[in-house]
């Protein structure tokens, strides 16, 4: 089993593609030498993040945001598990609003 804060570079990956490093596109291969190579991330990871559950609604997450200068959140599941993030990035689509006491969030149309 696996510590935490090492990811098992799986045999099934045989070539990631379009890695994004900065702003170029790299086609990655994995030799066969590095399949069973760990990668220990722990000094990159924070031990105690903030997390959300699953279920929190968008004010409550923007609350969260605004009020503790966070650029991302772990959102997880009923057991603690990690099942994803939110970022700055994905609340920038949605705009807060407010009146008579009432908060709410409308999303903004994206033009390309």
């Amino acid at each position: 089993k696996l510590h935490a804060g090492w990811i098992d570079l799986s045999r099934s990956v045989h070539q990631v593609t379009t890695a994004h490093i900065g702003h170029m596109f790299l086609n990655v291969r994995i030799t066969e030498a590095e399949y069973d190579q760990m990668l220990d991330l722990r000094p990159y990871m924070n031990p105690s993040p903030y997390t959300v559950k699953y279920n929190a609604s968008l004010p409550r997450i923007f609350r969260l945001f605004r009020g503790l200068g966070l650029r991302h959140i772990v959102v997880v599941n009923d057991v603690n598990e990690v099942v994803g993030m939110v970022t700055r990035k994905d609340l920038a689509r949605y705009r807060t609003w407010r009146h008579a006491g009432t908060m709410g969030l409308k999303e903004l149309r994206v033009r390309v």
